[in-house]
């Protein structure tokens, strides 16, 4: 979880926060506001959470921006979708692994931007 290349030590905007020994997920309001988030670095795309995270920030705070950040960002748009929907509750039937740490705020936008995706080429 530590380390340069740890969930709580990765840059741009660690994924984990941990403080005094707890670890802690960040959601894309804590994290999405860094303008390299969720874009390829070196030649090899960024993972997944870190794009959609960057999406869902960018929709609610620069919703002109987003256009731009998904052609320099590339993501694969098919597995965007199916990890935004995973995270929503959607792909597992309601119930939803992830309910714990998604808001329901953050499920509806999730699946907003998921259907968003969906239509978008």
């Amino acid at each position: 979880m530590d380390g340069p290349k740890g969930l709580a030590g990765r840059r741009p905007a660690p994924l984990v926060a941990k403080k005094k020994g707890k670890y802690r997920l960040r959601d894309f309001t804590e994290r999405g506001e860094d303008e390299k988030l969720g874009l390829p670095e070196d030649g090899t795309p960024a993972p997944l959470i870190d794009a959609l995270h960057r999406i869902l920030w960018l929709v609610e705070n620069q919703p002109r921006a987003l256009n731009t950040f998904l052609d320099e960002a590339r993501p694969d748009r098919e597995r965007l979708r199916l990890l935004a929907q995973v995270l929503a509750g959607t792909a597992l039937g309601r119930a939803g692994w992830m309910r714990s740490v998604t808001t329901a705020a953050e499920a509806g936008r999730a699946q907003e931007t998921a259907r968003q995706l969906a239509g978008a080429d």
